[in-house]
């Protein structure tokens, strides 16, 4: 079953807002913790990982510019929103995406979704990114097996979302907002100055929260450190080097 919304339906918007206000904010202190940098070379950006016994995560979202980017032709990178992406679950995530591809006319943009076993959505033709837009991403596993994922143009109001279900078990270990790009493609990453995400916001064990104990993550290639994350929660920001 899938939605698609070309505007913001009064369902999806209730729908939305219901599950992404702003809770009440927390010590500034216990946001800002940041626990250990995780052994991934490819991605940048900042992990929540599930870390009490019987603690699950279900939720994630998060705010960020629409950037441009310098590189070679072809080179591109992911900027993602997501859930259960942390190995060893990296066939049952819940991921919503937007690829910055390098070109010759500049930059390129496309937006899509992956569900459970790996499965891509991409996003229809009307729903349009430009340099410079805010999108909102937001990803919410409604049971061990389904999930919603959602795209919002802050810009121009149009709303993609899409839901996913499958016969496989969900990990529910972990929140990303993160940058990516494959393994391959670490030499060409192209330099996109900064990302940030604000108004991060994950829930843990059923309470929707701005996350701690967030770890971060950089790219790098053969022991070249290529970006800089900063966490102050609700804020993560990611920086070409």
């Amino acid at each position: 079953m899938r939605l698609n919304c070309a505007l913001v339906s009064s369902f999806l918007f209730i729908f939305v807002l219901a599950g992404d206000q702003q809770p009440p904010s927390l010590d500034r202190t216990e946001k800002s913790i940041i626990t250990a940098e995780l052994p991934i070379t490819n991605w940048a950006g900042a992990v929540r990982l599930a870390r009490l016994q019987g603690e699950t995560i279900s939720y994630a979202a998060g705010t960020f510019t629409v950037p441009s980017a310098r590189g070679a032709t072809s080179s591109s990178f992911n900027i993602l929103v997501g859930i259960s992406g942390y190995p060893p679950c990296v066939q049952f995530v819940l991921n919503v995406v937007i690829t910055v591809t390098v070109n010759g006319n500049g930059v390129s943009y496309q937006a899509w979704g992956q569900g459970y076993n790996g499965n891509v959505m991409v996003a229809p033709d009307w729903f349009l990114v430009s340099t410079g837009q805010e999108i909102r991403a937001i990803v919410r596993a409604l049971t061990l097996t389904s999930g919603l994922f959602i795209l919002i143009n802050l810009n121009t109001g149009r709303v993609w979302a899409e839901y996913v279900s499958g016969g496989i078990m969900f990990c529910h270990q972990d929140a990303a907002w993160i940058i990516t790009t494959p393994q391959s493609q670490v030499t060409t990453l192209p330099n996109f100055h900064t990302v940030t995400f604000t108004a991060i916001l994950t829930k843990i064990s059923g309470t929707r929260r701005v996350p701690d104990n967030l770890d971060t993550v950089n790219i790098r290639n053969q022991g070249r450190v290529m970006t800089d994350t900063q966490v102050n929660a609700p804020f993560v920001i990611i920086r070409y080097l």
